[in-house]
């Protein structure tokens, strides 16, 4: 039985793009059940419009766009999602708990870290262990928002989940300290995008994989909030304000303005 999946009605025929507000073009259309594991899985019989961005290269969709918290729960967000993604749960947290042990390493124990878009807390759980002092923060799990601001914020495989990335971004703003670094992994196009087009694994709406980015899109998002960007590799950013004094000299010299 195809799922009850529902189409915007004011945003049928996009025009500008949601990061710089140029011209967009029709990049392609996929099944609903797309999905980063390359899965047959039951069909809606649903398809999926992706956009592309003719300036900043950013490509979305506009389909989920006036979706509740309660549609992307039952048909994306649901019992089933951990067979489209299985680093979850247990994997992902703990690379992402490796990851910041290496970059902080003695500083953990004196910095306040926000783990937006936590899913269900285990990153928080394994740094708190580690002794870190780590808050969980996910619309989907846990919908109350901090009241205070951090020194890190971290946005593992999170951006590519939103409808709106300038919201993301200025409300990830809203958290961090006038001097702090946000960390975020989402995976760049590749340079041959235009010849992968939507076949590419990475473009999946079952996995909630709505905003894909290219480095241009990320900078124009952080930038202008004052932040420096470094791409780390093709997934792994740093967007940076100020000198935080927990981050290697280093990185501030590879920093793009």
């Amino acid at each position: 039985m195809p799922l009850p999946l529902k189409r915007p009605t004011d945003r049928v025929s996009p025009q500008t793009c949601k990061i710089c507000h140029s011209n967009m073009a029709f990049f392609g259309n996929v099944d609903f059940e797309k999905n980063c594991e390359d899965l047959a899985l039951p069909t809606t019989n649903q398809t999926i419009p992706y956009y592309l961005c003719m300036e900043c290269g950013f490509i979305c969709t506009y389909f989920f766009d006036n979706w509740e918290k309660t549609d992307f729960i039952k048909n994306i967000y649901n019992e089933d999602y951990t067979i489209v993604d299985p680093d979850f749960s247990e994997k992902r947290p703990e690379k992402s708990r490796d990851l910041l042990i290496s970059l902080f390493g003695k500083h953990l124990e004196t910095i306040d870290i926000l783990d937006y878009g936590g899913g269900n807390g285990q990153l928080a759980d394994k740094m708190n262990s580690a002794g870190g002092r780590v808050t969980s923060y996910d619309h989907f799990y846990f919908d109350k928002k901090p009241c205070n601001k951090f020194d890190v914020i971290t946005l593992f495989e999170v951006m590519e989940h939103v409808t709106d990335p300038s919201n993301l971004v200025n409300s990830v703003n809203s958290f961090l300290n006038d001097v702090g670094v946000v960390v975020l992994s989402t995976l760049l196009q590749p340079n041959d995008i235009a010849s992968e087009g939507v076949s590419w694994w990475y473009l999946s709406p079952r996995n909630g994989h709505f905003s894909l980015y290219t480095s241009e899109a990320l900078k124009r998002l952080w930038l202008p909030l004052g932040f420096g960007l470094l791409s780390v590799n093709d997934c792994l950013h740093l967007a940076v304000r100020g000198r935080p004094h927990f981050l290697s000299p280093f990185i501030f010299e590879a920093l793009v303005y």
